[in-house]
């Protein structure tokens, strides 16, 4: 890991600290608590992952990019970018989930008219063994 990320996690680690059990929850609060440097941190996400120093490194190297926003400008652009996307995506899905309802919905509307046209008396039928059953279900 570079000096300028070993001073990233120095100068915020308050901060630093606060995301680690968010981020790796593996860790307990004590081993935490017991981390004072990069050294540190890296000695306990191998411990408690299991995993190679090379992938605790890209681990925490991913982890510190939310800290230090000047090294990465377009950052912030991506992830309008990433926001927006999925804004637009999530936008065409709701679009097309209500044209299906409003066809279906037109369907069926369509249906009961033209049955109702075509079968009054029982239509009526319908409706007052609907009353009857509305009426004994609010008598229970």
């Amino acid at each position: 890991m570079s000096t300028s990320a070993e001073k990233i996690i120095e100068n915020n680690w308050d901060q630093v600290k606060k995301e680690m059990r968010k981020s790796w929850r593996e860790l307990t609060e004590d081993q935490v608590n017991d981390i004072n440097n990069y050294d540190d941190l890296v000695k306990a996400l191998k411990k408690s992952y299991d995993i190679t120093e090379d992938k605790v490194k890209e681990k925490i190297d991913k982890f510190i990019d939310q800290f230090e926003p000047e090294e990465n400008p377009n950052r912030f652009e991506e992830l309008k970018k990433s926001l927006h996307e999925s804004s637009e995506s999530a936008k065409e899905k709701i679009g097309k989930t209500a044209d299906n309802i409003r066809e279906k919905t037109s369907d069926w509307a369509d249906y009961a008219i033209n049955y109702s046209k075509e079968n009054p008396l029982k239509l009526l039928g319908l409706g007052v063994l609907a009353a009857v059953t509305i009426k004994k279900i609010l008598e229970k």
